[in-house]
C-alpha cells in the first residue's frame, strides 16, 4: 500500500510502527503513523485521521498515487 501512495517509511520501531509525511494533508515533516504488520495508521498532525490501509488509500489526494 505504501508503494501504491508513493511514501517512504522509516525503519519500524520496537512496537511496530513506522512515520511516513501524511498522503492526506502533505506537510514537511512525518507526521503519519503506520503499523506495517496491521497497516492501521494514525496522523497525528490531523488528529482525527486515522483507520486501515484500504481507508488511507481512499482518502489521500489523487496526486499522492501511484499509478
Amino acid at each position: 500500500m505504501l508503494g501504491l501512495l508513493d511514501l517512504h517509511p522509516s525503519k519500524p520501531n520496537g512496537s511496530g510502527y513506522t512515520q511516513v509525511r501524511c498522503a492526506i494533508h502533505g506537510g514537511d515533516h512525518p507526521s503519519l503513523s503506520i503499523h506495517m504488520a496491521r497497516g492501521n495508521w494514525r496522523c497525528f498532525a490531523c488528529g482525527e485521521a486515522r483507520g486501515d490501509a484500504l481507508e488511507l488509500y481512499r482518502r489521500a489526494p489523487r496526486r499522492h498515487r501511484h499509478r
